[in-house]
């Protein structure tokens, strides 16, 4: 009996051998860490440059004569005012009429009561007496307390 109890065991341990031989074959590779499987991206690589090329047609005829007839857009309108641009200029709103004659001095209603000079995006009024008021510069128009000066039509 002691014989076949010893077969029993040693045969117990030769397939519990096997059997887990065979379950270290069919088990997946062993995975790595998240920290390990992670990846540089892959660097796109630079876009090849293209040259483009423009075509530019001649204008019609019909073209030309509309470009000819259209009046040129006034620059005066569109340029910023400085002590230059702003001399000789007339301005008025529905109160008064205001003109900056180019020897510096200052006319409103038709008459000249004051100086003007421009300091930065201001122009200055003063008088003799000491009074001084400030037009505000925006741009290519006036504004006086918030309120935009027209440009007056010569």
């Amino acid at each position: 009996m002691r014989k076949t109890l010893i077969g029993l065991v040693i045969l117990l341990c030769a397939g519990g051998v096997l059997t887990w031989q065979l379950m270290e074959k069919s088990k997946p590779a062993p995975t790595q860490p998240a920290a390990q499987l992670k990846q540089q991206p892959p660097i796109p690589a630079k876009p090849a440059l293209v040259p483009v090329v423009a075509e530019v047609s001649a204008p019609t005829k019909a073209e030309d004569r509309a470009a000819q007839s259209s009046p040129a857009p006034q620059a005066a309108a569109e340029t910023p005012l400085t002590a230059e641009t702003l001399a000789g200029t007339r301005w008025q709103d529905d109160k008064i009429d205001i003109a900056f004659l180019p020897d510096g001095r200052w006319q409103m209603n038709g008459r000249i009561c004051a100086k003007w000079e421009v300091n930065g995006d201001k122009v200055r009024i003063f008088d003799d007496k000491g009074e001084e008021h400030f037009v505000d510069i925006v741009g290519s128009s006036l504004a006086f307390n918030g309120k935009k000066i027209g440009r007056a039509s010569s």
